[in-house]
C-alpha cells in the first residue's frame, strides 16, 4: 500500500524557492501518511517535486539511465510482475522492484507498456519530456489533479491536493448537483471539487510542454460470445481461480460476511495460502451489537449471516475474528469517513467498513468479496422488470425523495432531476453494443456498462478510503479486468441460467464450497437493525436544521426534512441502492454539513 502526491511544470523553476515548494510537498505528503508509513521517498528539482509513501519496499523513485534521470512512483500492486521480468528483451534491472520493472518496460515500450500491467495502480511516470498518470482499467486506484496557472497538482486523494497554496474547495452548479442528484455516486473524472479532476478508469493524463491530453487506453468491448456453455463455465472458473491465487500474498486476510462472494474468495485463498506458507488465513466478519434482537427478514435481507460464517470458518478452519460495532461506533465515524473520502458517501455503509477496518490489526492486505454483484448481474434491477425497464438509473430512481430534502431557490438553479436524468442519457449513449443485438440484450449491456461505470466505482472508491485510512489495502479479485471483459461478453441466459441469481459465478465454483452455501440466496452488506441508531440520526440532524449557522441550513427544505425526521424508519423506497433507506439518508445529510464545514467550502452557483 502506498500514496503518491506531487507537483510539476515545465515553465516554473521549483529551485530557487528549493525551501519553500518543500514544505509544501512534505504538507503534501503528510496528508495521506495513512496509505503508508513505512517509508517515504521526496524529490524536488526544478521542475518536478514528488514523494511517495509506502508500507512495502516498492524500490527508489528516482533512476539515473545513460545520463537521463527518470522518476517513477506507485500507489498499489503489479499482480502479473513476476511473469513480466523474464519478457524484457535486455533485462538489466537491478533491484527487480515494480518501479524499476515499469521504468524499463516504459523504456522499451513506451506509454503502449500499460497494456502488459494487470494490477491495481495508480502511476506516475517523468521521462524528462513527458508527464503521466496513469489508473488501471477498472479504477481501483484512484488519482486526482488540477492545473494552477502552469502547474500541475496532483495526488492519490483528493486532500492533497488542497494542500497546494491557492487550491480551494468549491462547488459550483454542477458540483452541488453531482451531490444532490447523484451521491454517493458521481460522474467518472469528476473530484466533486470545481477544477479538481481524476484520471478516469483505463486512462493516463499526459502532460507535454504545458499541453494536456487524457488518453484512454482501455475500454471494455462487446463481442459475439462463441464459447458452449461447458467452455463458459471453465474459463469464468479459471479466471476467478487466477485472479483470487495472484492477490494472495503472504498474511493476506480475507472479510468473510458469509455470502456466496466472499465466501468463494476465502476458500479459494485459504487454500493458496496453506500451498504457498502453510498457513490457513486470518478471516474476519463484521457485525452489529444487538442484531440477533432487532433483525427483521426482508426481501433484500432474507436470513442473517452469522450462521453461514460459522459454518465456513469451521469447514476451513481459518484464524477467524468476529468483530461487532455499536450504534455510537457507526455515528462517530460517520464523519471520519469524510475525511477519508474528502466528501460524504454511503453513509454508514461507509462508517462501519471503516470502524471495522480500524479494529484488524497487524493486517495489511485483505480480500473482498465487491464487484461480484455489477460484474455477474447480481442486483434486482438485472431481472426485476420494473427496475429492469426504468429510465434512469435503477439504483437511484426515487427523484422525489431527492428533490424534497432542498429548497426550492437551490431546485430552481440545480434542476436535479434534469442533471440525473442527462448524466444517465449521456451515459446510455456511450455502452459498447453489437448492431445485431435486440432491444432486450441491448438493455442489458447497458445495465452492465452503468453498473461499471458508476455503481462499482462508489464501491470501489469506498473500499479504497475506508481501508486506506486504517492502514488496510481492500482488494476485489472479482474486478479483474479479465474477468470483466469477459463476462460483459455472455449472455443472460447463462448468467441467469435457470432464473437462478449470479448462475454463472455459482456454477463455476462448485466444489470451492459446499453446495448449500453456494445455492444460498443473496446477502447484501450487513447494516444495523437497531432503532437507537435511527434515534440518534434523528437527534442530531434536528440540531443541525435548527441551527442556522450550519452551513446545511441554507439548502435545505426545513419542513420536509422535518416530515423525514418523523416518518417511519423504513420508507420502502431506498434513495440509493439496496441499503440505503431513510436512516441512511439522513446520515448523508449530517455528512454533507460536516463536509461544507469542516473543508471550509465555497459555493459559487
Amino acid at each position: 500500500m502506498s500514496g503518491i502526491t506531487g507537483f510539476m511544470s515545465f515553465n516554473k523553476d521549483f529551485g530557487p524557492q528549493g525551501g519553500k515548494w518543500l514544505n509544501v510537498l512534505n504538507s503534501m505528503r503528510g496528508s495521506i501518511t495513512h496509505r503508508g508509513k513505512a517509508d517515504t521517498q521526496t524529490v524536488l528539482n526544478s521542475k518536478v517535486c514528488l514523494s511517495m509513501n509506502s508500507k512495502k519496499d516498492k524500490g527508489p523513485i528516482e533512476f539515473y539511465i545513460e545520463g537521463k534521470h527518470y522518476y517513477v512512483m506507485l500507489d498499489g500492486y503489479i499482480f502479473n510482475i513476476n511473469d513480466l521480468k523474464p519478457s524484457l528483451k535486455h533485462n538489466k534491472l537491478k533491484t527487480g522492484s515494480p518501479l524499476e520493472l515499469i521504468l524499463f518496460l516504459f523504456l522499451e515500450h513506451g506509454i503502449e507498456f500499460i497494456h502488459k500491467l494487470n494490477g491495481i495502480f495508480s502511476i506516475a511516470l517523468y521521462d524528462g519530456n513527458n508527464f503521466y498518470l496513469i489508473r488501471d482499467r477498472l479504477g481501483n486506484k484512484p488519482i486526482f489533479y488540477t492545473v494552477k496557472g502552469e502547474i500541475l497538482i496532483f495526488g492519490s486523494e483528493i486532500k492533497s491536493i488542497l494542500k497546494f497554496p491557492g487550491v480551494e474547495c468549491i462547488l459550483d452548479k454542477s458540483c452541488l448537483s453531482e451531490i444532490f442528484a447523484l451521491g454517493p455516486a458521481h460522474i467518472q473524472g469528476s473530484g466533486v471539487f470545481k477544477d479538481i479532476k481524476e484520471v478516469t478508469p483505463g486512462s493516463y493524463l499526459h502532460f507535454e510542454e504545458n499541453t494536456f491530453s487524457l488518453k484512454q487506453y482501455w475500454a471494455i468491448k462487446p463481442l459475439p460470445h462463441t464459447d458452449s456453455y461447458e467452455d463458459t463455465v471453465a474459463k469464468t472458473r479459471k479466471l476467478i481461480l487466477n485472479s483470487i491465487e495472484s492477490q494472495t500474498e503472504k498474511n493476506t486476510a480475507s472479510l468473510l460476511s458469509g455470502g456466496v462472494d466472499s465466501s468463494i474468495i476465502t476458500a479459494i485463498a485459504n487454500k493458496t495460502h496453506k500451498e504457498k506458507f502453510g498457513t490457513a488465513i486470518q478471516t474476519f466478519s463484521f457485525d452489529f451489537k444487538g442484531n440477533s434482537k432487532y433483525f427483521t427478514p426482508s426481501q433484500f435481507q432474507p436470513g442473517q449471516d452469522r450462521p453461514w460464517v460459522e459454518k465456513l470458518v469451521a469447514a476451513l478452519k481459518t484464524d477467524h475474528t468476529y468483530l461487532e460495532a455499536d450504534v455510537n461506533d457507526l455515528i462517530d465515524n460517520l464523519f471520519k469517513a469524510v475525511d477519508a473520502r474528502d466528501c460524504p458517501g454511503m453513509a454508514d455503509v461507509d462508517s462501519s467498513l471503516l470502524y471495522f477496518c480500524s479494529k484488524m490489526a497487524n493486517t495489511n492486505t485483505a480480500l473482498s468479496g465487491e464487484c461480484a454483484d455489477e460484474i455477474f448481474g447480481g442486483y434486482p434491477w438485472f431481472h426485476k422488470k420494473e427496475m429492469f425497464e426504468a429510465e434512469c438509473f435503477p439504483w437511484s430512481s426515487n427523484m422525489g425523495l431527492r428533490k424534497s430534502i432542498l429548497n426550492e431557490s437551490l431546485l430552481s438553479v440545480l434542476d436535479i432531476e434534469g442533471f440525473a436524468d442527462k448524466t444517465y442519457k449521456d451515459a446510455l449513449k456511450s455502452t459498447p453494443v453489437l448492431e445485431s443485438e435486440n432491444a432486450v440484450d441491448k438493455r442489458r449491456r447497458e445495465l452492465a456498462y452503468l453498473n461499471l461505470k458508476f455503481f462499482m466505482m462508489a464501491l470501489v472508491d469506498r473500499m479504497d478510503r475506508m481501508g486506506m485510512y486504517s492502514g488496510l489495502e481492500l482488494r476485489a479479485p472479482y474486478s479483474d479486468y479479465r474477468i470483466a471483459e469477459y463476462v460483459f461478453n455472455i449472455p443472460w441466459g447463462i448468467k441467469f441460467k435457470d432464473k437462478t441469481v449470479k448462475h454463472l459465478l455459482r456454477k463455476s465454483c462448485e466444489g470451492v464450497i459446499p453446495n448449500e452455501m453456494l445455492y444460498r440466496i443473496k446477502s447484501p452488506y450487513p447494516k444495523t437493525y437497531n432503532p437507537a441508531y435511527d434515534s440518534l440520526l434523528k437527534e442530531r440532524l434536528n440540531d443541525v436544521i435548527n441551527d442556522n449557522n450550519q452551513p446545511l441550513t441554507p439548502l435545505i427544505n426545513k419542513v420536509e426534512i422535518n416530515k423525514l425526521i418523523n416518518s417511519p424508519s423504513d420508507t420502502g423506497k431506498p434513495y440509493y441502492g439496496q441499503l440505503m433507506a431513510k436512516p441512511q439518508l439522513l446520515a448523508y445529510l449530517l455528512q454533507v454539513n460536516y463536509w461544507l464545514a469542516n473543508y471550509k467550502i465555497i459555493i459559487k452557483i
